[in-house]
C-alpha cells in the first residue's frame, strides 16, 4: 500500500470515527459510582451512591430529589426511550398516590412525559400521569401492575408527536397498549429538553435503589454535517479501494 494510498484510508477512517461518535453522543447512562457524571442534581434530600446502585431517600414528605440529564435527544420531534431498573425499598403511600418514584422526559417546551410508581385499588403498578395532581386515581392512564417492591425494569418511550406509552415492564410489554396523547404535565418541568428521574413523594416517605438508567434516541435524524462526513469518508474509503486494486504497469527498457 502507497502512501497516498495509506492517507486515504486513514481520512477516511477518521471520518467514520466522527460518524460513530456524533451517533455515540446520543445516549445518556447512569454511573451509579458518579451519578453527576451526566446528570444534574436538583433537590436537598439524601443520596447515596455506589458501586452497582445509586439509593435515593425522601425523609421528609414535602421535598424532593431527582436527577435531570439535559440533552438534544429530549428536544421535541425526537423519539426516545428511557430505561431504568430500580426497586423500591420502602413507601409508605396511602392507595392512589404515587410513590414519588417518577421516570420523566421533558422537550423543555411544551409537556413533560411521566411515569411514576403507584398503587390503584390496592394493586402496584406503573402508570403514565395525565395532570399535575397525582393525589388520585383518576391522575394516572396506562396502568400497568408490577410489585416494584421488588426489581423492576421499566421502558418508557416518548414519540415525535408528544404521545407517551410503557413499551415494557420486566421485559414484556403490555397487553393492553398504553398510548397517551399529550402526556404529563401541560408544561415542562425544566426549560430546557432534559431525561431523569426522582421522588416527588408527596405524603409518602420513600427509598428507591436506582440500578440503571439510560436514555436513548430511536430515530434521531442526523445533522446535515453527520451526513457530509458519512458521504466524504464512503467516497475516500472507496477511492482508496479503487487505487489498490489497479494493476501496477511494468516500466519498459
Amino acid at each position: 500500500m502507497n502512501r497516498k494510498t495509506y492517507s486515504l484510508l486513514a481520512a477516511g477512517a477518521l471520518l467514520f470515527a466522527g460518524v460513530l461518535a456524533d451517533a455515540g453522543a446520543q445516549s445518556i447512562f447512569l454511573d451509579p459510582n458518579n451519578p453527576l457524571a451526566n446528570f444534574e442534581r436538583d433537590g436537598n434530600q439524601a443520596a447515596v451512591p455506589g458501586t452497582t446502585a445509586l439509593v435515593l431517600n425522601d425523609a421528609s414528605g414535602n421535598d424532593h430529589i431527582a436527577f435531570y440529564s439535559a440533552t438534544s435527544i429530549a428536544a421535541p420531534n425526537q423519539v426516545v426511550d428511557v430505561t431504568a431498573t430500580f426497586r423500591v425499598i420502602s413507601s409508605d403511600q396511602p392507595n392512589g398516590i404515587e410513590t414519588g418514584m417518577r421516570l420523566v422526559i421533558t422537550d423543555g417546551a411544551v409537556t413533560s412525559f411521566i411515569v411514576g410508581c403507584v398503587t390503584l385499588g390496592g394493586i402496584p403498578g406503573v402508570a403514565i400521569a395525565i395532570g399535575q395532581n397525582f393525589a388520585g386515581a383518576e391522575s394516572y392512564a396506562g396502568f400497568v401492575p408490577v410489585d416494584w417492591l421488588n426489581p423492576t425494569t421499566l421502558t418508557i418511550r416518548r414519540h415525535a408527536d408528544g404521545s407517551g406509552e410503557i413499551i415494557s415492564v420486566n421485559g414484556v410489554a403490555p397487553l393492553v397498549p398504553s398510548i397517551v396523547i399529550d402526556a404529563g404535565m401541560p408544561s415542562p418541568t425544566r426549560a430546557v429538553p432534559s431525561v431523569g428521574w426522582g421522588l416527588f413523594a408527596d405524603p409518602a416517605l420513600t427509598s428507591v435503589e436506582m440500578n440503571q438508567f439510560s436514555a436513548v434516541a430511536v430515530t434521531a435524524v442526523p445533522e446535515p454535517g453527520t451526513y457530509a462526513m458519512l458521504l466524504a469518508g464512503l467516497g475516500l474509503l472507496g477511492l482508496a479501494a479503487r487505487r489498490k486494486r489497479e494493476p501496477r504497469v511494468a516500466k519498459s527498457g
